[in-house]
């Protein structure tokens, strides 16, 4: 398995929680990100105030959920200064 540099796998979540809030579930799979990696970096991002908490939730099996996205104010990776955009998967669609 490849090794993600800490300045890349950042870039990574940035860029996956400024288009929408995810969980660091969401963020690992879509990006590849070992989880425990994942949250490390989330943790360090979040005490840089670059990311932030917007919701928690409990499901109805107990679990905690939490939703980051990215700090506004703060630049955005443009989709050429990462490489997540292209390794990113389709979105679902519905029916069209």
């Amino acid at each position: 398995m490849q090794r993600i540099s800490e300045d890349e796998t950042d870039r990574r979540i940035l860029y996956g929680a400024s288009t929408s809030p995810k969980t660091p579930m969401e963020l690992s799979r879509i990006f590849g990100i070992p989880i425990a990696f994942c949250y490390q970096r989330l943790h360090v991002l979040e005490s840089q105030g670059k990311i932030r908490n917007v919701l928690t939730v409990v499901n109805r099996k107990g679990k905690i959920l939490k939703f980051y996205e990215a700090q506004p104010g703060h630049p955005q990776p443009s989709v050429m200064e990462t490489t997540a955009a292209a390794e990113a998967p389709e979105p679902l669609r519905g029916n069209e």
